[in-house]
């Protein structure tokens, strides 16, 4: 990790483990390797999740190492294919993340120490490379995450399953982290994935179930992360592939570009209109 002051001047540098780097059946990803997760700031700590599982916390001021957790060794987790690639969540004095292992598939540990504080083993698929969100849904706080294989949500106090829905695609491959607005959540991934959006429901007895809104196949990101936009009443999710041929897809329809011309939309309903166009002005995100 390295640190650098408003006037771009180094003020610490720090080891974190070591680096992702292909393994002998994934010739074809020798240029995959470089950085990975965002480091996660908050007051006055900062914490990082390595390519190889090692996640970290620093004094933000310092560079100074509080603690540190090897999630491999942990939580019996196998290497992931491409590594960890998940900025780890901070809640309070929480730390969320996904070490994807037979003895948790999500945890939270404490933010000031690094001790385990639960684990969920209900989830049991290869990991997804996506971070965890935190949600309201019914009046419930929850953490939304993607595995390889679903979405899904759980308690933020207990990791207990909340809901579930079966989503991902045939390489095992979700670097999207999902978005959710107003009870819906949105989940898009490549390699024939598409996108959905589910509407989790609370029932009268806690407990929740999650009915399909709508699904598509056109709209498939891969790396670059998604985006929701307020414009006026309207809110979309903006999504770039890696190939950086951008899409709208909103979550109630409209020109989300009203000075620009769109360049793919995606109206309530989940129809499409597209002109493949990258309007001026228009700004695309990473996702990093």
């Amino acid at each position: 990790m390295i640190a650098l002051g408003m006037d771009g001047k180094e003020l610490w540098r720090r080891p974190n483990g070591e680096s992702w780097e292909a393994s002998a059946e994934q010739s074809y990803a020798v240029p995959y390797a470089g950085a990975r997760g965002t480091p996660t700031v908050d007051g006055d700590t900062a914490c990082h999740l390595s390519d190889m599982g090692r996640v970290a916390a620093f004094e933000a001021a310092t560079g100074k190492e509080r603690w540190h957790v090897d999630l491999r060794r942990t939580f019996e987790a196998p290497r992931p294919k491409y590594g960890y690639c998940e900025s780890v969540l901070l809640q309070g004095d929480r730390l969320f993340c996904c070490p994807g292992g037979k003895r948790g598939y999500l945890a939270a540990l404490d933010r000031q120490t690094g001790r385990t504080l639960w684990t969920n083993t209900e989830i049991d698929d290869p990991i997804g490379y996506c971070s965890p969100v935190v949600a309201e849904i019914g009046d419930v706080e929850q953490l939304v995450c993607l595995s390889a294989a679903r979405i899904f949500a759980v308690k933020p106090d207990t990791g207990k399953l909340l809901w579930q829905h079966v989503f991902g695609n045939e390489r095992n491959n979700s670097a999207a982290d999902a978005l959710v607005h107003d009870g819906l959540v949105f989940a898009s991934c490549g390699y024939g994935g598409g996108s959905v959006v589910v509407r989790p429901q609370r029932q009268a007895d806690g407990t929740f179930t999650v009915a399909p809104v709508w699904s598509t196949k056109l709209l498939d990101n891969h790396h670059g992360g998604v985006l929701l936009l307020f414009c006026g009443a309207a809110v979309a999710v903006a999504a770039a592939r890696i190939d950086l041929t951008p899409s709208v897809c909103p979550l109630c329809g409209g020109n989300h570009f009203p000075h620009h011309p769109p360049t793919a939309v995606v109206r309530s309903g989940g129809s499409r209109v597209a002109d493949c166009r990258l309007g001026s002005g228009v700004v695309g995100a990473s996702g990093a």
